[in-house]
């Protein structure tokens, strides 16, 4: 659920330093998290000078006598709102958090800082475990306007109420209202997450028992296996199941030596087992919870009167001290407004994803791939540079980088470390045992391997084999060690005479070779590398574009 507190900053500078400057609560637990996670302001000022931001404002409007300088709030969701382990979870909720501190109070400086480190270990039936802390944003909100504004909130019958506000005006009761900024963020995340929060509010109640569960709470069973609240509790809970009024929810809770007293909040007082007078509240932060006030306790009251009218029989809750928590699967989830009744973000993703791959792909993907390929035909770093440039990717082995050009202009990726260190240490081609087994026939068989082009005799000279030898077969002599290398004793001379080129295959039978690749006998090879043999065909427009990127 989405929850808002409000309430008065003991002192600016001293908020602003327990939000942004002392260390995370969960720094010695097994899942550590920062202190500030996001951190952003609003209006005039920034994040590292803010309280001297919001003295300088009271000082411009004569204000700088007023009992307090800011307002703190509080906007917190569970894990199944946003999932503790998702960085983007805490940055939606900052987001929301902005726009809920613009509509309820515009014209006030702010300074937010989102939060997870209130995590906590827990006792449950498999022993003390670690929960992690749940999202939640911290705001200093200035408690001097810095401009003039018309603040519009809702009335709890839906009507829209405005009031008007110079600059350098104080937040007053009306603004201050809780119920009114309760409206304002249920709104805003009806708008931004799809979900109604006032229900979901009352279902996460409603699972929670109306019990508060405090941090003392939780010291006190980690050393003792309960707190003195939980002991008070075992009472209250028992008191209520049974009762049918107010006056009978307190004459049984006297009867167990606690007494009831106050108004609306309600107090409790009784005495521990060590013989120790206690005293609690039931709202509050260390109170009991909002199930213990005299609202909510007439509320039940009522429904067992009803059900006792129906001839029901009401039935005490086990007394136990500590009850089992409500499993994470039975807790209650937000009920999403969307067509697919899931988070609109995820919609979101879905949508794009799809755009996307219409698209070609990612940048990232489009970069891998062309380098992937560059690095498994390229003779060396700057080869595997000059091929991936043909695809629109400029590589920067130095820098470990690459640029995708894109409709917009290029896109600068930083390659990951393996990639990276691959084309960095991309040595010479290794010709894995090729040899000259055979001579082609004239006129010579075309396949990936062999191209010709006017004005060339010599494979050397179409590609620079970087001191890697190579054998023609233009002579004799070249026919000779032709024919050595391809484990024959007798020299083989070219049917068609010594212009023919050389059929670089792997040694072994052509037929056998034929039947492995799953071809026919006298069709050509297919070629291990054929994006270097296409560089090798067209080094025409491999260089404009090569010379269109930069290089």
């Amino acid at each position: 659920m989405a929850t808002t507190v409000f309430s008065p900053a003991g002192t600016l500078v001293g908020l602003d330093r327990y939000i942004s400057v002392l260390a995370a609560k969960d720094t010695n637990s097994p899942m550590p998290t920062q202190r500030v996670e996001f951190v952003s302001t609003i209006g005039d000022c920034s994040a590292a000078t803010f309280p001297a931001d919001v003295l300088r404002v009271e000082a411009a409007a004569g204000k700088a006598a007023l009992p307090r300088d800011a307002y703190h709030l509080i906007f917190s969701q569970t894990h199944e709102e946003a999932d503790p382990l998702d960085e983007m979870a805490g940055h939606r909720q900052h987001e929301a958090v902005r726009e809920i501190v613009k509509r309820a109070f515009p014209g006030h400086q702010a300074k937010l800082v989102t939060q997870r480190d209130n995590g906590r270990y827990e006792i449950t039936e498999e022993g003390v475990t670690w929960t992690p802390g749940k999202w939640h944003t911290h705001v200093i909100l200035a408690n001097v306007s810095e401009r003039e504004v018309t603040v519009e909130r809702t009335a709890a019958d839906g009507s829209t109420l405005t009031r008007h506000y110079a600059a350098g005006r104080a937040i007053d009761g009306w603004l201050a209202n809780i119920d009114g900024v309760r409206r304002v963020t249920d709104a805003v995340v009806l708008e931004k997450f799809r979900y109604d929060n006032a229900r979901y509010v009352d279902d996460c109640r409603a699972a929670s028992r109306g019990e508060k569960v405090t941090s003392r709470d939780y010291a006190r069973r980690a050393e003792h296996g309960h707190s003195g609240h939980d002991a008070v509790r075992v009472e209250l809970r028992e008191a209520l199941a049974l009762s049918d009024s107010w006056e009978d929810y307190r004459d049984r809770l006297a009867a167990r030596g606690v007494r009831v007293s106050g108004g609306k909040g309600v107090s409790y007082s009784w005495v521990d087992d060590a013989g120790v007078q206690r005293r609690a509240r039931a709202r509050g932060k260390e109170g009991l919870g909002p199930a213990y006030t005299r609202a909510e306790v007439e509320t039940t009251c009522a429904a067992n009167a009803a059900a006792l009218a129906r001839g029901e029989v009401l039935t005490p809750p086990e007394r136990v001290m500590v009850p089992s928590p409500v499993a994470p699967e039975a807790r209650p989830r937000p009920v999403y407004l969307t067509a697919s009744g899931r988070p609109p973000w995820e919609e979101e993703l879905d949508s794009y994803s799809r755009v996307v791959e219409l698209s070609g792909g990612t940048y990232e993907q489009r970069a891998r791939t062309v380098l992937d390929d560059a690095l498994h035909e390229a003779l060396d770093a700057d080869d595997a540079v000059g091929m991936a440039a043909a695809s629109h990717v400029a590589l920067d082995p130095a820098g470990g980088c690459a640029r995708v050009l894109g409709p917009s202009g290029e896109v600068e990726l930083v390659l990951d470390a393996g990639r990276a260190q691959a084309l960095r240490e991309a040595g010479q081609l290794e010709l894995g045992g090729l040899e000259v087994a055979t001579v082609s026939p004239s006129p010579p068989a075309r396949n990936e391997h062999t191209t010709e082009r006017e004005g060339h005799d010599d494979l050397d000279e179409l590609i620079d084999l970087d001191g890697i030898e190579v054998v023609h077969v233009g002579s004799a002599e070249g026919a000779d060690l032709g024919a050595e290398r391809g484990g024959r004793g007798d020299a083989a001379t070219p049917p068609g005479g010594a212009g023919s080129r050389p059929a670089a295959r792997r040694a072994g039978d052509g037929a056998e070779d034929a039947e492995r690749e799953g071809r026919g006998a006298g069709e050509p090879a297919r070629s291990e590398t054929p994006r270097r043999d296409r560089a090798i065909r067209e080094p025409d427009r491999r260089d404009d574009r090569d010379a269109g990127l930069g290089r």
